[in-house]
């Protein structure tokens, strides 16, 4: 039985050096240490070309020994890299054959040493940082039949564009998405419990809702009540009642004497919005903003993508659950399409086969959004669909991850299941039956939060990939107004937003090396 050392090792070094001291596997006896000098340096060379896959140097010193703890495919990967960047004409096949018999060996033997707690890679719950506590639900169904009634009736004013009911001149100047809707819906739900269940009100109405006061003491009871976070909620309930405000001056009922789209300060909706504003602004402390999460380069987007795809998260056993590998590879498929469409999250997870992401007739994958489904698409003066051409490196991810769907579901995947990126779930208990399903904005964004502070040891957002892309071609040096479109292009804005957002040129340095360098140094004439 091999004993374990009780001082583990703490780079690949330290590692060789015990794996000489264990007794060899191939039936000649002894210890690896006794093994011939062109044996130790070839084990040696696999594992250096390991660290220059990995981290870019071969010294095993500064080398992590947790490195040799990844998935065996995604070790195999990095020897081939390192060794194929440090051969000259490229890696033969023999010798790309021996580098991975060589850490496959290297690998069985320390294998005691690699199942250790200290050396298995992280769970994402392990490195996913404590959240906010969560609350129970409450039921649209346990809303007071009146407020029910007349949210019904506020839906249908602001988003049906065939409305002509009172105000309707109105309405049509401020129609609203479904998404925004939805919103004020979970918004006003929880300030609905506060009411009902705090208060012990049944006979509440919208009218009701429009308070101050009843905000303040709500948001005093929500955030005790949460422990920890809950700002956004706040903010999202206060946006809410302001729309309901703007609402009920429209229908005549809350005659605050402004007009409904007034901006003066005192009006209801405003002072509203400035209280969410303001109750977030002076709590959420904490809360991690666009401009403090690391920018990732295109480049670097790829390289989480394709970590992601070879190297699926472990539990604590050392196993990778199907449906973890899955989420894994789905947010690899992320990475990789995010540089050449960066859509919002819930572009993302509404995105289906044929109707959004389709083969044109010269066969090139292209991506597809109607105005009314895009942000800005629709608050354009003339509504304009997202449209793009995809390149040939987002297709080679397309075709892989068409293959991986159709392991996973069955060559009719596109016919059992049209999201392109669907989440994989279970009817009943874990031995039901597989449910594929349109997967949920915080399902997707759990995923690639978790995925990326593995990968690069921060957090990320799905909304940040539209910054880093707009930013790392707009702020290149000499950049033009060719540029900026492109970004507009690919962010489906206006080229007037894009450059005012995020092209911040040094103006004086633009003329001294630009219009100003005609006229030359009148100093250098003398």
């Amino acid at each position: 039985m091999i004993q374990i050392k009780e001082n583990l090792p703490e780079n690949i070094q330290e590692g060789f050096d015990y794996w000489k001291l264990l007794p060899r596997h191939d039936g000649k006896g002894g210890i690896n240490g006794e093994r011939s000098d062109s044996d130790l340096a070839n084990y040696r060379r696999a594992l250096r070309d390991l660290c220059l896959g990995l981290a870019g140097h071969d010294n095993l010193h500064e080398a992590p020994f947790s490195f040799l703890a990844l998935e065996e495919e995604h070790v195999i990967d990095a020897v081939l890299k390192g060794a194929g960047g440090r051969v000259k004409g490229g890696l033969k096949p023999h010798l790309a054959s021996s580098l991975q018999s060589w850490v496959r060996a290297l690998r069985r033997d320390l294998q005691p040493l690699l199942k250790l707690e200290e050396h298995r890679p992280k769970t994402w719950r392990e490195l996913h940082e404590p959240g906010a506590s969560p609350l129970p639900a409450f039921l649209h169904s346990e809303w007071p039949e009146a407020v029910a009634e007349q949210f019904a009736h506020l839906e249908l004013a602001y988003g049906d564009k065939a409305y002509f009911g009172q105000g309707w001149r109105l309405f049509k100047r401020r129609k609203l998405r479904p998404r925004t809707l939805q919103g004020y819906r979970h918004g006003l739900n929880r300030l609905l419990e506060f009411c009902v269940k705090e208060q012990g009100r049944q006979d509440v109405t919208l009218i009701d809702l429009v308070d101050l006061d009843l905000l303040e003491q709500f948001a005093h009871w929500y955030l005790q009540r949460k422990k920890k976070g809950g700002y956004s909620m706040v903010r999202q309930v206060c946006f809410s009642v302001a729309g309901v405000a703007r609402y009920l001056e429209i229908m005549g009922e809350l005659k605050s004497g402004f007009e409904p789209f007034s901006k003066h300060p005192e009006a209801p909706w405003i002072r509203m919005y400035q209280l969410g504003v303001e109750v977030e602004r002076v709590n959420h402390k904490k809360a991690v903003k666009l401009q403090d999460v690391p920018a990732l380069t295109p480049q670097q987007m790829h390289e989480v993508a394709r970590h992601a795809k070879i190297h699926v998260p472990r539990n604590r056993r050392g196993n990778a659950y199907v449906n973890q590998t899955y989420t894994r590879r789905r947010t690899a498929m992320f990475f990789a399409l995010a540089p050449f469409m960066p859509i919002r999250l819930e572009n993302w997870t509404m995105m289906c086969w044929g109707k959004h992401l389709y083969k044109n007739d010269r066969g090139r994958w292209c991506v597809r959004f109607e105005p009314e489904e895009t942000k800005n698409g629709e608050r354009r003066k003339v509504p304009r669909a997202y449209e793009l051409e995809l390149p040939n490196a987002a297709t080679e991810w397309i075709e892989w991850w068409r293959s991986q769907l159709t392991d996973y579901i069955g060559a009719d995947f596109e016919e059992q299941c049209p999201w392109v990126l669907p989440s994989r779930g279970r009817t009943t208990g874990l031995k039901g039956p597989v449910k594929w399903k349109r997967c949920l904005n915080a399902v997707f964004y759990r995923g690639i939060f978790s995925t990326c502070l593995e990968v690069r040891g921060h957090r990320y957002r799905t909304h940040v990939v539209r910054h880093d892309v707009a930013t790392h071609i707009i702020t290149r040096e000499n950049a033009t107004m060719r540029d900026i479109q492109q970004a507009a292009t690919l962010l489906g804005d206006l080229p007037e937003t894009v450059s005012r957002s995020y092209y911040k040129p040094k103006e004086q340095e633009l003329l001294d090396k630009g219009y100003f360098s005609e006229f030359g140094d009148p100093a250098a004439a003398d």
